[in-house]
């Protein structure tokens, strides 16, 4: 699986519901893991959070959070704590499981437009320039940098 439907299913998800990274990991990867523990290492981690990152710097996306959502400051405290907290610890765990992304009003738009069209390849081509124009393309990875052990 590309990233493209990587995205494009978190998005999809998101439609109707909020959600933790953790599903950012497609049934389709699940499948080719020994499901008796799941491990999640720090390259997918790296790849959620940079996914995360895009989605809200391009206003794709947000967190669900008490007040009127999280200020920048507050933004930049949530990706630093998940950058740290290794998912396959409890406390790590419970960090990663808090945070629970939507789709904003221009999320759900663009997802809209998009299964409206049934164009992947348009889509795609947007996608990528929209990442491009705020300067969070996918030739670029790592904006918050994954730091545990």
């Amino acid at each position: 699986m590309n990233i493209i439907e990587s995205y494009m299913e978190f998005l999809y998800l998101c439609e109707s519901d909020v959600y933790t990274l953790f599903y950012f990991w497609s049934d389709r990867k699940l499948k080719d893991w020994n499901i008796s523990r799941i491990e999640y290492g720090k390259e997918w981690c790296q790849d959620a959070l940079d996914f995360a990152y895009r989605m809200v710097k391009t206003g794709l996306m947000d967190i669900d959070y008490s007040d009127n959502g999280p200020t920048s400051e507050e933004m930049k405290k949530i990706f630093q704590d998940l950058s740290v907290s290794s998912p396959d610890i409890a406390e790590g765990g419970a960090i990663w499981s808090a945070y629970q992304f939507f789709l904003t009003k221009k999320g759900e738009d663009f997802v809209r437009e998009w299964k409206h069209s049934e164009d992947n390849e348009l889509f795609e081509r947007k996608l990528t320039e929209m990442l491009d124009d705020h300067d969070v393309g996918f030739d670029k990875r790592s904006f918050v940098p994954v730091n545990f052990q």
